[in-house]
């Protein structure tokens, strides 16, 4: 593990508090914890691990249009080509370590909900230990953000919300 100069460390997260404080907005990262099929009813039982993080660092999106083309665009001799073009948005976030609970960190199986919409995790690049993570999460416009969840809050009370 590296070692980091505390002055560094300190620099960084006075920096990282005072963007959360201009450009700080809620956002929840969800993990997927298990995903298990009964083969007999046919129903999946999924497990996330939510959690809310209160300011997160939102960075402005990109957007651009995306082509997806079949074999029949690249062979010659097709004079018809089948494919879809679609809007992509990449989107930077930021996230204090000191805002999320200690042994949870960013993977890139996880995803953003920010402002109703879903953002995979593209890239996390981890700021000086676990200061911070800085993520490139792509959106996906049209999935759904239903999922039900089951939480055992501080206070040991059975929480079951539904979120969609």
């Amino acid at each position: 593990m590296a070692v980091f100069n505390a002055k560094l460390v300190r620099m960084v997260k006075q920096n990282l508090y005072m963007l959360k404080r201009q450009y700080g907005s809620p956002a929840v990262l969800c993990s997927l914890l298990d995903a298990n099929t009964d083969y007999t009813t046919g129903t999946k039982v999924v497990q996330y691990s939510i959690c809310h993080v209160r300011k997160v660092i939102v960075l402005p999106s990109r957007m651009w249009r995306d082509v997806v083309a079949n074999v029949a665009r690249i062979s010659s001799n097709k004079p018809l080509a089948y494919g879809g073009e679609f809007s992509v948005g990449d989107r930077g976030f930021i996230i204090q370590g000191d805002d999320v609970p200690e042994g949870v960190g960013v993977k890139m199986d996880d995803w953003i909900v920010y402002r109703g919409s879903r953002y995979s995790v593209k890239k996390v690049l981890n700021v000086c230990g676990n200061v911070g993570w800085m993520i490139v999460a792509r959106k996906h416009p049209g999935t759904p953000l239903t999922f039900h969840v089951t939480a055992n809050t501080a206070l040991n009370l059975l929480a079951e919300v539904a979120h969609e």
